[in-house]
């Protein structure tokens, strides 16, 4: 899925490398086997808390989330404007986190 993402970047397809990767985001979360609004739960464990609180693992999981978040953007291409630098963005964001998790 990362390397379709790749693709459709290089091919100037940028809010549906957002898609892509929000589907390796996705995917990732079902591997881990997270609740599906585990999203939610990391941004409300980000508003709640005070930052000196939280702990590394709800810190990268507010990353992933808010990555969520932005990747979301994909799905209104007629709303709002995908252009390459958030794609880029994303791109490399989504990359980091998979070698992260994975390694």
């Amino acid at each position: 899925m990362l390397r379709r993402a790749q693709g459709l970047f290089l091919n100037g397809d940028y809010p549906e490398t957002l898609a892509r990767c929000r589907s390796v985001l996705e995917a990732l979360g079902t591997l881990q086997t997270r609740d599906v609004r585990w999203p939610d739960a990391a941004l409300d464990d980000l508003k709640a808390s005070r930052s000196r609180d939280l702990t590394k693992e709800q810190r990268l999981r507010s990353i992933e989330a808010a990555l969520m978040q932005l990747t979301h953007l994909g799905a209104h291409p007629n709303e709002v404007k995908i252009d390459r630098r958030d794609a880029k963005l994303v791109l490399a964001l989504t990359a980091g986190i998979l070698a992260f998790e994975i390694a």
